[in-house]
């Protein structure tokens, strides 16, 4: 019930243009779900794109208005469009994809429910549970904060109502990406796990070279040669899902990136003033709650990237061991086979081969964040002295008489 939830709220914001078909079995009663194309995701995604596109225009006007009621500089008053242009930007072309290539990422979900239904069938441990606990800690973890910056920012401010859409839509894809990583990391591990009960099953593979027991030799070839094409068949979701959230977290990472300097700079500058006042905690508040749903929606997002390449890199160990203690030559035979696809193949989750997204990304991000900090802050100190040097010119200067 709680992923059924969730598929709306994905769908709800442009980033699910699909909808479910149930399909019942006679055999067993058992009701699977099947991804179709929905012409009513598609006009929904036009609405959100025209509502994206025209939010461009009133976040500008919004920046502009705003700069006449505060003592902001050019310098954050560019920032702050910058962002906000950014997070729109990112919205468009995110609704765009989605919609453009929602036959792609149909095939996509459903070639991944197809496996999951299969381990659901045949796990006893109910694997479903384990992947919502760890589904609804993410959502949790990351709007909790949310909540908190619009409170700390204020429900009326209009800043908070035009870029409402974009900010949650382009979140929601970075879950979305994440949980569908999460997904294949359990696929993969539970395919080693399979695998390694080779090693561990009721008859020895040592003993499986004996004639009279052809019947278990057939049975951990079968085993195996499955195990295999799951596997095969993983890689290659693994790759697409790649090459097909390559251009969203091509966007959705740059806009994180603009939007954590943002808030590490406000927060440095008011920390730099030391006023005790209400307006400065409540900037505090807002830029450390918005700060904290960026930064743990890419912890999440690297980490589950890392894991699932974790996961596939154990299988070549796995396979690898299998063979030592193999001495059936048909079975070994096969494995040998297996050993060799494992070598070429090489799983990864990129953008566009510009960087990968694993736990590195994050001390990158961390490095420039920071360099660029320092950089902003030197510039805002150099033009409030230049500021104030002009100021304290033209006030010395006396007035000509005519």
């Amino acid at each position: 019930m709680f992923l059924k939830c969730l598929f709306y709220a994905f769908k709800l914001f442009g980033i699910a243009p699909m909808a479910i078909k149930a399909l019942t079995s006679k055999k067993n009663k058992a009701c699977h779900f099947l991804f179709v194309s929905s012409r009513l995701g598609i006009l929904h995604n036009c609405i959100l794109l025209c509502i994206s596109i025209s939010t461009i225009y009133f976040i500008i006007d919004d920046t502009l208005s705003r700069s006449l009621f505060t003592d902001k500089s050019n310098l954050e008053l560019v920032l702050d469009t910058a962002c906000g242009i950014c997070v729109a930007l990112t919205s468009v072309v995110i609704l765009l994809k989605m919609s453009i290539n929602r036959e792609k990422a149909i095939i996509i979900i459903n070639k991944l429910n197809i496996i999951y239904q299969r381990k659901v069938e045949s796990d006893k441990k109910n694997p479903s549970i384990l992947l919502v606990g760890s589904v609804k800690i993410i959502i949790f973890s990351i709007f909790i904060p949310t909540i908190f910056a619009a409170i700390a920012l204020g429900l009326e401010q209009s800043s908070i109502l035009i870029s409402c859409l974009p900010f949650t839509t382009y979140q929601m894809t970075i879950i979305q990406y994440t949980l569908i990583l999460k997904l294949l990391h359990y696929l993969y591990q539970s395919t080693n796990t399979e695998l390694q009960s080779v090693l561990t099953s009721k008859v020895p593979i040592s003993i499986v070279q004996n004639r009279l027991l052809g019947m278990d030799t057939q049975r951990v070839s079968t085993k195996i040669e499955l195990l295999r094409e799951i596997h095969v068949v993983l890689s290659h979701l693994s790759n697409e899902v790649s090459g097909f959230y390559a251009l969203p977290m091509f966007f959705c990472i740059s806009n994180k990136f603009l939007v954590l300097i943002q808030y590490c700079y406000y927060i440095a500058t008011v920390l730099s003033h030391k006023q005790d006042t209400t307006g400065q905690y409540e900037i505090i508040l807002h830029c450390m709650s918005f700060s904290t749903v960026e930064a743990l929606s890419i912890v999440y997002l690297t980490r589950a990237a890392g894991l699932v390449v974790t996961e596939s890199k154990r299988t070549g160990e796995i396979v690898s061991q299998l063979i030592v203690d193999c001495p059936n030559k048909l079975v070994l035979k096969q494995l040998n086979g297996f050993f060799s696809y494992l070598l070429q193949v090489q799983v990864d989750f990129s953008v566009f081969n510009l960087y990968q997204i694993n736990e590195s990304l994050l001390t990158s991000i961390t490095s420039y964040i920071t360099t660029y900090m320092v950089i902003l802050l030197q510039f805002k100190e150099t033009s409030c002295r230049s500021g104030s040097t002009e100021h304290t010119e033209n006030m010395s200067t006396p007035p000509s008489v005519d």
